[in-house]
């Protein structure tokens, strides 16, 4: 359910940076190309079919990335760091150096 949750999310954006890209260019053809119809028509249909199907659906695709991680629960780390050593992880204060303290196993 959260893997159609998020396919629906993204095929939202996919929708709205279609709209918003076809209108775009669709007024600026008509800017362009000025009163022949023929023209505008293919440049419209040119443009959107090589041009702003494909970068909707990528932009789409990665609008919706961050939202679809959240959703089937992985977490985003910033960096792939590997505790070394004697190192602990953020907010651990204890030690499990049982063999300083005597109370390890016999």
């Amino acid at each position: 359910m959260k893997r159609f949750l998020g396919k629906c999310i993204e095929y939202a954006f996919v929708a709205l940076l279609f709209a918003g890209l076809f209108f775009g260019l669709r007024s600026g053809v008509n800017y362009f190309v000025g009163t022949d119809e023929m023209h505008a028509y293919a440049y419209l249909f040119l443009g959107t079919a090589f041009i702003i199907f494909p970068v909707s659906l990528f932009g789409g695709y990665f609008l919706a990335r961050p939202i679809q991680r959240r959703l089937s629960g992985r977490e985003e780390v910033s960096s792939n760091h590997t505790l070394r050593g004697y190192e602990k992880p953020h907010g651990v204060t204890e030690t499990r150096d049982y063999g300083n303290e005597g109370s390890g196993p016999l």
